[in-house]
């Protein structure tokens, strides 16, 4: 009993475990620190989802400072304290958050630095060249000028490494072209900044510069806008700006309405930025330095790459349908597996609960029994004793030691003494048995079961066992024989009860068959 529960615990122990054990194995955890919100760090954020959709063991958490650098140094202080694996970071200005880097390198937790670097120490750095941005812009506001006339450029925040890299190589490109009047303006991303620029220089140098400006360099396309909704510039005054976004409100459509001459393609390649990340995490080989690949955006390229840019954002947004369509999926079979779970260990719970209760249910009639089996030998024994003095001695002895014996068991022998004499009558029955006593089967039934906690049906059987163990051993007869003998009419019930009440089959020389 004891071995069978043990074998149903250590079944559900393993089922368990196979059950609950996951497939997502080791979690690597990402923070990604962005230093703002804007339409291109939302890209970047969306493509850095979708590129792990393939990758179970992969968490993203994100945070954005608002340009602020103190709250971006205290999220990246958080992202320390919770211990994650890899931090991607987009500084909001390389002198203010190099410490907070320096101290996640020394910690041993790698850094990569995304679109913008910091002064200390990092993994790697991932993001485009700025500064040949800067120069392709110069090189093409130059052309377009005829590399004279007045060329206005409105920088990012200051301090940050695009803002620097782009400005000087802008100034590499527009340096060598005395013709061109060149003035800088201070900006920090955003469309107000851009606009409050071009403000401030009307306020400085007059309307009357600011509508014979020839081209206002953006470093980006959001900055580009702020400047034109100044409505201070000219009618023949073009500009350009950095990001080429895709989507209605992009850099791309505003080149392709020619709202905008030129932006640049400032690519976010979210993929690529995780793939970096899971190399490092998993020590593949990587890069310290990634640059990522961009292109000029002009009014006769615009149309097509816009609408190459629209097919890609409808296939990630598809990806994004569908893995949202697989997360429903895999919830629901998670659920399944949980419901067939449970059901399968009700139902091996409730067949131990039956083995149990059976097992028990058997052990318990066995133990009856063998009171009862016992008892009954107890009278048998007096019955045989009393016979035996009966065939010895005189008939007056006999009677007076049958005068000792008590009424019970002077009733028992009498019951034994039927039982014997009608032993081969496989149709000897209570009924029969009650007659020859004189009395009704109920009668027999309650004196029976006062005396000896059994029925007169298991007396009549186990009597009969009990004759046929000791013909068996006896030798000469086989099993068949004995069965009939002791008032069985099919040998095969008759070894089933032997096993039954003895614990083992029948022989016919009197060994025990296991």
């Amino acid at each position: 009993m004891n071995k069978s529960l043990a074998i149903i615990t250590a079944f559900l122990a393993c089922f368990l475990l196979c059950c609950c054990q996951g497939k997502e194995g080791k979690r690597y955890v990402i923070g990604v620190s962005q230093c703002s919100e804007d339409i291109w760090r939302d890209k970047l954020n969306e493509e850095l989802k979708t590129a792990t959709f393939p990758e179970d063991e992969v968490s993203l958490q994100f945070a954005s400072a608002d340009d602020n650098d103190t709250l971006q140094i205290r999220q990246i202080e958080q992202f320390i304290k919770e211990g994650v694996d890899l931090l991607v970071i987009s500084p909001n200005q390389a002198h203010a958050i190099t410490p907070v880097v320096n101290k996640a390198m020394q910690k041993g937790i790698p850094v990569i630095l995304f679109d913008r670097r910091t002064d200390g120490a990092y993994t790697a750095f991932i993001g485009a060249d700025n500064e040949e941005i800067g120069r392709q812009m110069g090189d093409f506001v130059a052309r377009q000028t005829g590399h004279r006339g007045s060329v206005v450029e409105i920088m990012g925040l200051k301090g940050s490494s695009p803002a620097a890299d782009r400005h000087r190589g802008f100034i590499q490109s527009i340096g060598k072209y005395p013709g061109i009047k060149f003035v800088s303006l201070q900006g920090d991303w955003t469309k107000a900044s851009g606009k409050r620029a071009i403000l401030d220089l009307k306020r400085r140098q007059g309307s009357d510069f600011c509508a014979t400006i020839d081209y206002v360099f953006a470093q980006n396309d959001r900055m580009a806008m702020g400047a034109l909704e100044a409505g201070v510039l000219g009618k023949r005054t073009k500009l350009c700006g950095v990001d080429a976004l895709p989507g209605p409100e992009g850099g791309m459509r505003l080149v392709a309405d020619s709202v905008l001459s030129a932006s640049y393609i400032y690519p976010t390649r979210g993929d690529l930025v995780l793939k970096l990340a899971l190399n490092i995490l998993k020590h593949r080989p990587y890069s310290k330095e990634n640059l990522l690949q961009s292109a000029l955006v002009t009014p006769d390229k615009a149309p097509l790459m816009r609408m190459q840019a629209d097919e890609m954002n409808m296939q990630q947004q598809r990806i994004q349908d569908l893995h949202k369509k697989l997360d429903l999926f895999f919830v629901r079979y998670h659920h399944q597996k949980v419901y067939l779970l449970f059901t399968v260990i009700i139902l091996i719970l409730l067949v131990g609960i039956f083995i149990y209760v059976y097992r028990m249910a058997v052990y318990r009639h066995r133990m009856t029994e063998k009171a009862i089996t016992e008892k009954l030998q107890h009278y048998m024994q007096l019955n045989e004793q009393r016979n035996r003095m009966e065939r010895l001695a005189q008939l007056p002895a006999a009677e007076s030691a049958d005068n000792v014996l008590d009424a019970d068991t002077k009733f028992m022998n009498r019951i034994f003494d039927c039982i014997i004499k009608n032993l081969s009558d496989s149709a000897f029955s209570v009924e029969l048995l009650a007659a020859q006593l004189g009395m009704s089967r109920v009668q027999l039934y309650r004196k029976v079961k006062t005396i000896t906690d059994s029925s007169p049906v298991e007396i009549i059987r186990i009597t009969r066992l009990q004759q046929a163990d000791r013909l068996l051993r006896q030798g000469g007869m086989n099993v068949s024989e004995v069965s009939y003998e002791v008032g069985f009419s099919s040998p095969s019930y008759f070894s089933k009860c032997y096993k039954e009440h003895f614990g083992h089959q029948p022989t016919a020389s009197g060994t025990h068959a296991e």
